[in-house]
């Protein structure tokens, strides 16, 4: 009896031909949250997460175009929004990427069993039937809020979730369900263990793997593949971060057992059942592969390297923009980090740019995609809409004021940048360095157009400010985008010897180098030669 009400608790009216309407988006709903921590990444912006797939996936079971499904759940969560049940509205939240108020509505619903329960306890302490029923409701919905929690980073309370339902869970009587949620529970308190990039909870790290290892008790291959799978890729996922932080052997001995658990869960996931998991599964077959041979030489690191990108494309096939698009940019990131390895710089560029249209405040992917445009690929005109588009979010970036102005020049956009440079030539609130670079562009860009008479007055300026400085110091700036420009560029040819010189001055290593070689540019600049 007890394994009969937890079916009708956790899926109400299971035969589709008994099915009405209401019922079939329920179930949808509570299966697209059940299969939303092998499905999705946790993400803080809802907005990311896409749940067409999963919805034309069940538009063509049921017999309906997606069109129709998404106009049936929709009217739905709106009933369900106007209705009294609490589970009901936190699955129509949830579908409505509300994640907050699902999480509210789950709580808030258990709260409500909790209450009610307290009718149908018996004098032995037992409940009846109704009550039983409660229970495994409440332990329905504590789930639930554990599964949304977790996808939106909220791990240590999608914790607390799940250990609130174990102690109503029997291991003897409902060991499937008991065995899912000690899965939750490791699962939650992995991603808690490695959320601080800084430091690593260890003890929640040790709980997740002893989590697995119990959940494996219940979840054999032969006899629950697809949980089993799930258990396997959890454990390979925190020997993947075991292996990655550490880099002697016992790193590599991580990697290489995660690599074996990612191919036992490859071994039971079908794409066309599971694509979005399988998906998962792939990209982490592409970082224990890419990390792997990272850390050889030779063939051996060349044959795992090129694995890795298999793999990684593998999973693009599932993972697209369009559909996943943050696992999708997760996925291109790591590409980029493979690619920066074999110095295969338009990937790398092309990569990281992917990541920047899901992700458009990743310093990281922006910095290195903006950079490689700009000073290797010499892609000009791409480095200054990314350098502007950032900028158009990030106003007070200093820094990336600055390289827009450079970029401005490479661009052939003088007059603008001549602009743009004004408000820096009218303060005195920046240090010598970022001057010295606002020089070197005024300098070049004057003489784009045909602007002789300052150069000599901003020379004077540089070795005045140069001779206040340290013995140590050097600007830095790396210089060959725009050494590639001005060798490319008609109207600055008249001007490209002297530039050489003056650039080959400004990048030497200390003070007084620097000093002496911008002096005797100084002295062979010559306008009418010009």
């Amino acid at each position: 009896m007890r394994k009969l009400i937890l079916l009708m608790a956790l899926l109400p009216c299971l035969l589709s031909a008994q099915q009405n309407g209401a019922d079939r988006v329920e179930i949808f709903l509570y299966l697209l949250i059940e299969n939303s921590k092998s499905d999705f990444i946790p993400i803080r912006d809802p907005r990311l997460i896409n749940f067409g797939s999963q919805l034309a996936d069940w538009a063509k079971e049921v017999g309906l175009t997606p069109k129709q499904a998404e106009a049936e759940i929709k009217q739905w969560t709106t009933v369900q929004n106007n209705q009294e049940n609490l589970y009901c509205k936190g699955l129509a939240n949830f579908y409505l990427k509300q994640f907050g108020k699902a999480a509210q509505f789950f709580n808030q619903s258990v709260i409500s069993k909790s209450e009610q329960l307290k009718k149908f306890e018996l004098k032995d302490g037992s409940f009846n039937e109704e009550g039983e029923t409660l229970i495994l409701e409440g332990v329905r919905d504590l789930r639930l809020l554990g599964h949304v929690l977790h996808l939106g980073l909220d791990y240590a309370n999608a914790i607390k979730a799940y250990q609130q339902a174990l102690p109503f869970i029997s291991k003897e009587v409902n060991p499937d369900l008991w065995a899912a949620t000690v899965l939750d529970l490791g699962q939650s308190l992995a991603d808690l263990a490695v959320g601080n990039q800084k430091t690593t909870d260890e003890k929640a790290l040790d709980g997740a793997q002893e989590a697995f290892q119990k959940a494996l008790e219940i979840f054999k291959r032969e006899t629950h593949p697809g949980k089993w799978a799930e258990a396997q890729n959890s454990l390979a996922e925190t020997d993947l971060y075991l292996g990655l932080r550490t880099k002697n052997e016992k790193g590599a001995s991580y990697l290489s057992l995660a690599q074996t658990e990612i191919q036992n869960a490859l071994q039971t996931t079908q794409r066309e059942k599971r694509p979005y998991f399988w998906a998962r599964i792939q990209s982490n077959l592409g970082v224990a592969l890419s990390e792997q041979g990272f850390r050889k030489i030779g063939e051996e690191s060349n044959r795992l390297i090129l694995d890795s990108i298999s793999a990684y494309r593998r999973a693009l096939e599932v993972r697209t923009y369009k559909s996943t698009p943050a696992e999708w940019a997760q996925t291109q990131s790591n590409l980029a980090t493979t690619y920066f390895f074999l110095k295969d710089w338009p990937k790398v560029a092309e990569c990281n740019t992917n990541v920047l249209k899901v992700f458009p405040d990743s310093k990281a992917a922006y910095q290195d995609a903006s950079e490689l445009y700009q000073k290797v690929l010499f892609d000009f005109e791409t480095a200054f809409q990314l350098n502007k588009r950032w900028l158009d979010r990030h106003p007070d970036d200093l820094i990336d004021k600055i390289k827009l102005i450079e970029k401005y020049f490479t661009t052939s956009r003088f007059t603008e940048c001549q602009a743009e440079l004004k408000p820096f030539k009218q303060s005195e609130d920046y240090s010598a360095l970022v001057y010295s670079v606002i020089d070197i562009l005024d300098i070049s860009s004057q003489l784009a157009l045909n602007k002789f008479a300052g150069v000599p007055a901003i020379l004077d300026g540089l070795i005045a400010r140069l001779n206040l400085q340290g013995d140590n110091f050097k600007i830095g700036l790396n210089l060959d985008g725009i050494k590639t420009f001005v060798s490319q560029n008609e109207s600055l040819a008249p001007h490209r010897a002297w530039l050489g010189q003056f650039y080959a001055a400004v990048e030497q290593e200390n003070r007084d180098a620097i000093l002496k070689s911008v002096q005797e540019a100084k002295a062979n600049f010559q306008p009418a030669a010009n």
